[in-house]
Formats: structure tokens, C-alpha cells, sequence
């Protein structure tokens, strides 16, 4: 008996020592005021700012420009704070963000590394980006960089970065966010014949007209642009299309799932938005426009998850393949559930989990040294 009582004595004492790993207290995810396709990127902030709240995260807060009522969710969420990066039409620096979140991990979605001030104390400093380059590893702050996409795999071998950092490229469709409201089951069902153009960067009235053009006599009732674009040529789609249009530029975050989910089939253009339509499992035609873009549509095509019809290929090739789409209801049905099923629904999730992964080991690691 007072052997049994030892043993027991021991485990409880090594049970005692057992200490939870280092996480951190506050998170900023920053997007860069230089995309012109603001609205996606700030639907993508949002799906991570709410995953680091579901994990238990004291302070979290999203940077970006003042996006009108998608501004407005971020604000509901009680648990974010809404950091306006031009208050008042007057740039805040990056630096002058960071400190003012205080955050110990902070996600960059920009164009180029921003340098961090010396002074400034983050543990975690991430680059959010669509597509590799040996530039985000540029700067020794950055500890990781973030790629969730449907993307090229990166080509290591040829990189001039060091391989030791190459463990630090998160990457892959399992790291793709999206806010929890696209996974929720609606009763909403596709208007029949309704279409809708997904466009966004830097598209212009001599890109999108010439498919309304086609576009316009398959559908049954006037089609749906969601446009996530810069402020001039939001302008100008807003002056130009006012008859058989129905324009949505920065919708809130319900009428912009509303839209797509009531259009029978959608045509984009590549970019962000994409990614909403596959999650709320809608069939799609992606038009190409350069190779790297043609590359990335193979990958999608060799899962029947979409239609390509590069542009180049004649506005008659994608008026035919809409018209048959519209007609097949069968393959539309199998579109939108291979769509469905190439995202997973726990991506915002998977990126949190293995950001603080990584703080943990940096902060152990610190206090080991």
C-alpha cells in the first residue's frame, strides 16, 4: 500500500509541471490600401480575425480602409476592433498600426515586405500573399509566409532562399479563409438563367462590356457584376451600366452571398472573389487572361471543379459554353459540388492553428536562450 501511495505521489507531481503553451494576447491582420480589390481582401481579414477570436484570442484587430458596409461587419463582431488605416483621408504608417494594436502577431496582406522599426516588439510577423516569391523571405523580421489559394506549388528547388526557410511557406487550399457564414446552409436557391460577372483589381469597361454584350441575351434577367475595384473604375461601371445591370460594388457581407448564391452560374475573371463563389458552391467559368492564370485554371479543370474559356479564345467560345451550362443542369449540379467540396470549410481554423504553432516555438525557444 504505501508503495501504491509513491507512485501516485510522482505522477502527480509531473502532472503539476506540465505548463500550457505560449500564446499570444493580441493579433493585428493589416491589408495593404494599395489592392484596388479591397472588398475580398477584407472579407479573407475577416474570416482570420474571427478564427483568432474562436480560439480564445484576448485582442484582435483588423486594419484596412473604411469598406462601407463591409466596414460595418467588422464592427459587429464585438470581439474586433476596426483599425481605419486612412482616418480621415490621412494615412496611418504600418508601424504606427502595429503599435497601436500592440500585437505580438501580426499578418501583412501587402504588396512588399513593409519594414518594421526596430523598436517594434512582434513576435510573429507574417507575410498574407497569392503567389510566391523569393521577396517575402527579403526581410530576417519575417517569420513566415502565408499563401492560401488555389496556387502554382512553389518551385524550391530553383529558389535562391535558403532551404532552411522553406518550412516557413505555409501553403495550400487547406489554408484558404473564409468567414463561417459561407459554410452555413441556406434555404436560398438560383434564379434560373441568372448570371453573374465576378470581376475584380483592375477592371476596366473594355474588359467587362464586350462580355456583358454576349452575355446579355442567355440571360433571363438582368445580370449581377460583383465588383471588388478600385475607386475609379467603380466609377466609371456606375456610369456606364444602369439598364439590365445590377451592380454590386462593396455589398454588405449578406447581400454579397445573397447575389451569388442566386445566380445560376458566375463568369470571372481571376482574382479573390473566386474563392467565394467555389465556397458557396457555385458553378463558374474562369476566363484567363495571362499564363501564370491559365496554369492555375489547369489545376481547377483536372479537379471538375470549373470551366476555362480564355478570353483570347473569342467571346462566341464563351457565349457557347454558358449556353450550355444553363441548359445542363446535371453538370452544373456536379460543378457546384466538386466546388464545394475543394475548400475546406476549417481553413481559417488550420491557418490559426498553425500560427500559434509557431508562436509557441518562437517563445519557447526565446526563454530556452
Amino acid at each position: 500500500m504505501a508503495l501504491w501511495k509513491k507512485i501516485r505521489k510522482n505522477r502527480k507531481d509531473k502532472t503539476n509541471k506540465i505548463k500550457k503553451s505560449p500564446r499570444p494576447k493580441s493579433v493585428m491582420i493589416w491589408i495593404d490600401a494599395a489592392y484596388n480589390d479591397q472588398p475580398a481582401r477584407v472579407i479573407r481579414g475577416l474570416a482570420l480575425a474571427e478564427a483568432f477570436c474562436n480560439a480564445g484570442i484576448e485582442s484582435v484587430s483588423l486594419s484596412c480602409l473604411a469598406c462601407s458596409n463591409l466596414t460595418d461587419e467588422i464592427e459587429k463582431n464585438p470581439k474586433i476592433k476596426w483599425i481605419d488605416s486612412r482616418p480621415n483621408g490621412n494615412p496611418l504608417t504600418f508601424n504606427e498600426i502595429v503599435k497601436v494594436s500592440a500585437a505580438e502577431i501580426v499578418i501583412a496582406d501587402c504588396t512588399t515586405p513593409p519594414r518594421l522599426q526596430p523598436d517594434l516588439n512582434t513576435s510573429l510577423f507574417i507575410l498574407l500573399a497569392d503567389e510566391y516569391s523569393d521577396s517575402l523571405f527579403a526581410s530576417h523580421r519575417v517569420n513566415a509566409a502565408l499563401l492560401p489559394g488555389l496556387i502554382i506549388t512553389p518551385d524550391f528547388e530553383k529558389t535562391e532562399v535558403p532551404a532552411s526557410r522553406m518550412a516557413d511557406c505555409i501553403h495550400g487550399a487547406q489554408y484558404i479563409p473564409m468567414p463561417d457564414a459561407y459554410y452555413t446552409q441556406t434555404d436560398a436557391s438560383p434564379a434560373p438563367g441568372h448570371l453573374m460577372i465576378a470581376v475584380s483589381g483592375n477592371a476596366s469597361l473594355e474588359e467587362i462590356s464586350p462580355i456583358l454584350d454576349a452575355l446579355h441575351p442567355l440571360s433571363k434577367s438582368p445580370i449581377t457584376i460583383l465588383a471588388d475595384v478600385s475607386t475609379d473604375s467603380a466609377k466609371q461601371l456606375q456610369e456606364a451600366y444602369t439598364d439590365n445591370v445590377e451592380l454590386l460594388i462593396s455589398p454588405s457581407l449578406a447581400d454579397r452571398m445573397t447575389a451569388i448564391r442566386q445566380a445560376s452560374l458566375a463568369i470571372a475573371c481571376p482574382g479573390l472573389n473566386i474563392l467565394e463563389l467555389l465556397a458557396l458552391r457555385k458553378p463558374v467559368i474562369i476566363t484567363p487572361r495571362s499564363n501564370q492564370q491559365v496554369k492555375v485554371c489547369q489545376l481547377l479543370l483536372k479537379q471538375n471543379t470549373v470551366r476555362v474559356t480564355p478570353i483570347a479564345d473569342s467571346l462566341d467560345m464563351l457565349k457557347m459554353n454558358v449556353e450550355e451550362l444553363l441548359k445542363n443542369e446535371e453538370e452544373r449540379k456536379n460543378l457546384s459540388k466538386q466546388a464545394g467540396d475543394l475548400l475546406d470549410a476549417n481553413g481559417s481554423k488550420n491557418v490559426v492553428d498553425a500560427l500559434l504553432t509557431r508562436f509557441a516555438r518562437i517563445e519557447l525557444m526565446r526563454k530556452i536562450q
